[in-house]
């Protein structure tokens, strides 16, 4: 029995990749490390983009 949710977990997983992905271009754009283990390697703080919403980017 299809119902208004069918599929939604599809578009619901879609975005958070879509979201990780762009994340993770803007620390390549910044030229900045993405590894949360080794904060001594990062040479920039990155504020925007999608971690202008986020409270604590990486």
């Amino acid at each position: 029995m299809p119902t208004i949710f069918s599929g939604l977990h599809w578009y619901i997983g879609s975005l958070g990749v879509l979201v990780a992905l762009t994340g993770i271009w803007e620390f390549q754009k910044a030229k900045t490390t993405i590894g949360p283990t080794k904060p001594e390697k990062a040479s920039y703080l990155v504020s925007g983009g999608v971690y202008r919403m986020s409270r604590n980017p990486i």
